[in-house]
């Protein structure tokens, strides 16, 4: 029963996986919530305008090259938020990253995106 308390949730961490590799991110766009943002460094940025930004969007996507070294999820005990840390092996000469994504559930049970922080 858990597990399908959590189905969006997982669907929602894939996708977020599939952009980090620079997989298409038309499905990303809708489970952003309107008032979300991405630190990337010290910069603070609006996350839906970022992604749209195709200059931008490279401050988060990897590239296909990359591995998924780890990723750790934590559920509030409400269920209603949720974290995970990712830490990613980019391309050869590049330095290990971590990604740390925030998501909420709103009442009616969507998941979605409330924060993203990028290490440099």
């Amino acid at each position: 029963p858990q597990k399908s308390n959590h189905e969006g949730l997982v669907r929602l961490q894939q996708t977020v996986h599939d952009l980090l590799v620079g997989e298409s991110i038309e499905g990303l766009k809708d489970k952003i919530s309107s008032q979300a943002y991405a630190v990337i460094g010290n910069k603070q940025e609006h996350l839906i305008a970022l992604l749209s930004d195709k200059g931008k969007r490279s401050l988060l996507v990897e590239g296909s090259d990359s591995r998924l070294e780890m990723a750790r999820t934590v559920v509030s005990d409400a269920g209603d938020m949720a974290y995970t840390v990712l830490k990613t092996r980019p391309a050869a000469g590049k330095a290990d990253r971590y990604h740390t994504v925030v998501f909420m559930k709103s009442p009616g049970g969507t998941w979605t995106i409330a924060a993203w922080h990028a290490g440099l």
